[in-house]
């Protein structure tokens, strides 16, 4: 955050554990579509430069890491990218002295939720459903105006 001219604003977490970075990629489990994605997490901080490589090309990522909280309750830093073609082969990153890099058949694991130790975010289950009783609730008053009206002037 910048306020005014010169004052800026950097608020960063107080990170207990050093981690290396991790490099995942992102395949679509349809096979019609080709496009694929890198996920890198576990940032331990955004100090310095980091360097991407999507299939050989180059991006900077220095500015673009989030901060997100784990089932763990650890905060780490992490970003998605990926080439102009979306269809990436190759994942490397960059971070000071380190290196963490991932290349397609390593991993064969897969996110499936019907596997035991599948989680799902209670608040996000919560917050649909309230949603999903709101729809139901304008729904029915919806039904209720239609049918009262069409009652008032046929009688």
């Amino acid at each position: 955050m910048t306020f005014g001219s010169g004052t800026k604003l950097n608020v960063k977490p107080k990170t207990t554990q050093k981690t290396d970075a991790s490099v995942y990629l992102l395949k679509s489990n349809q096979e019609s579509e080709s496009e694929s994605v890198c996920l890198a997490t576990d940032f331990p901080s955004p100090d310095g430069t980091i360097t991407a490589y999507v299939n050989g090309k180059t991006q900077n990522l220095t500015g673009t890491l989030m901060l997100d909280s784990s089932s763990d309750n650890k905060w780490r830093y992490g970003t998605v990218f990926w080439d102009d073609t979306m269809s990436a082969n190759e994942c490397k990153i960059e971070h000071g002295t380190k290196t963490a890099e991932e290349f397609p058949g390593i991993y064969s694991n897969t996110c499936d939720s019907s596997s035991s130790t599948f989680e799902t975010d209670e608040r996000l289950n919560t917050v649909s459903f309230e949603v999903f009783g709101l729809r139901c609730l304008v729904i029915k008053g919806i039904i209720f105006n239609i049918i009262s009206t069409q009652r008032i002037w046929s009688g």
